[in-house]
């Protein structure tokens, strides 16, 4: 069943306009369900969850905020924004009228009825809006209803369950009242990422430089996980992160989250390697795929400090943004104070001593990093004549040298060039 906002305002009032009429020995009953029973609805907090046995509901409005940035999210304004296409107009406060005198006036609501609901659908199927749902669903075992209305924690837990169940643990029961108040305080007290200082000014020549999956990959390499945390004797080969967690490391056992996390990089990276030569139907089916499996690898992170999920750990948290703080430090470190330049010459970028290993007299090219954001490094290029070729000869060669000091699967690649940028530092 598909609409517009129809959660939040078509169903409920269908619903309750049954009731009322029922009331008055109409019996009606709106039969929505494959079962043939009737829909109902419930409101949680600000959403409201339509239930019709059988069938999924679509309320095509909060998945266009999802993925879509609008001025208004009128069904006017957005079918016109987002397909060129126009939605009739009959005034809200002569609709009774219309429909109480028939004829002409009662074709005409009918006729706008019908544009309003073919919107919907056509919102669904030409932006594709419900591809990467689908492949969510699949991928991590979710009733495609439950992701439609909100479901990032329930995903995260079905992955976890299947996996501890394989392993024969028991998973946590879902939190409430005091455990969920003092899970908030700690919450408001988890650091987020580092950001580099900018150098404030119009900067020339900038690559920029990002680290794939960061948190993800932070989880893989040092084997953060919820089954791997020391909490009293120590074995001989630990982890130990700059909040102070400490961690059993991958030779004393793997983690259940590391080993999630590197299946569905693996699964990613062969589903993006399909595209390449798959068809037009093929390629759409894959590309929902691989963005699902991109969500659900960031998912992780942001569960562990969720204070509602049943696998909470404000110490696993803090662990995977206290080494993303010390990585881009570090990054910032190796960039401007091991490599300072890199030097070009004939095509090709080098370090000083590789230059001076092979006796190349190319241009030095110094290096400097002016901002930094989580996983993000914008390294300015001191060199007013530098080509765009240059540029990005030099940011992969950065990135391949950062690479290399760096755990596996964490990587740093080149994303782009700026010709020139503006940085505004805080006052």
């Amino acid at each position: 069943l598909v609409g517009y906002n129809s959660n939040g305002f078509d169903i409920p009032y269908i619903v309750d306009r049954v009731k009322i009429l029922n009331k008055k020995k109409a019996n009606i009953e709106p039969l929505m369900g494959r079962d043939g029973r009737a829909v109902y609805y419930r409101k949680i907090v600000n959403t409201t969850r339509i239930t019709a046995i059988g069938r999924i509901i679509v309320d095509v409005l909060p998945l266009i905020r999802r993925e879509f940035s609008l001025k208004r999210y009128t069904l006017k304004n957005s079918a016109k924004e987002l397909l060129g296409m126009e939605k009739l107009d009959v005034p809200v406060l002569e609709m009774e009228s219309y429909w109480n005198e028939g004829g002409e006036k009662l074709g005409k609501l009918i006729e706008y009825a019908r544009r309003d609901s073919e919107l919907a659908l056509a919102f669904l199927i030409k932006l594709k809006l419900i591809d990467k749902y689908i492949a969510l669903a699949r991928a991590s075992g979710t009733l495609l209803q439950d992701i439609l209305d909100g479901g990032q924690t329930q995903m995260v837990e079905n992955l976890l369950l299947r996996e501890f169940m394989k392993q024969k643990r028991v998973l946590s029961a879902k939190p409430t009242g005091d455990t969920n108040d003092g899970r908030f305080d700690e919450e408001e007290e988890l650091k987020g990422g580092e950001v580099l200082a900018p150098k404030k000014g119009l900067i020339e020549n900038i690559v920029i430089l990002d680290y794939k999956s960061l948190y993800p990959t932070i989880m893989m390499a040092h084997n953060l996980c919820y089954t791997t945390v020391i909490v009293d004797e120590k074995p001989d080969d630990v982890v130990v992160s700059p909040s102070g967690g400490v961690f059993a490391s991958s030779k004393v056992v793997k983690g259940i989250v590391p080993a999630i996390l590197e299946d569905l990089l693996n699964r990613r990276q062969a589903t993006r390697e399909k595209m390449k030569t798959a068809d037009e139907d093929e390629y759409r089916v894959l590309d929902a795929t691989q963005l699902a499996l991109k969500i659900l690898l960031n998912s992780f992170y942001g569960y562990s400090g969720y204070a509602r999920a049943r696998l909470y750990s404000i110490k696993l948290a803090s662990s995977v943004t206290g080494f993303g703080r010390e990585n881009i430090l570090s990054t910032k470190a190796l960039i401007e104070d091991e490599l300072r330049e890199i030097i070009v010459d004939g095509g090709a970028a080098y370090t000083t001593d590789e230059a001076k290993q092979k006796a190349i007299t190319g241009r030095p090219v110094p290096l400097s990093v002016v901002y930094g954001d989580t996983d993000s490094v914008f390294v300015n290029l001191v060199d007013e004549g530098i080509s765009l070729e240059e540029s990005e000869l030099i940011g992969k060669k950065i990135a391949g040298i950062v690479t290399s000091s760096l755990q596996k699967p964490m990587e740093l690649v080149f994303d782009s060039i700026g010709k020139r940028a503006i940085f505004i530092a805080k006052k």
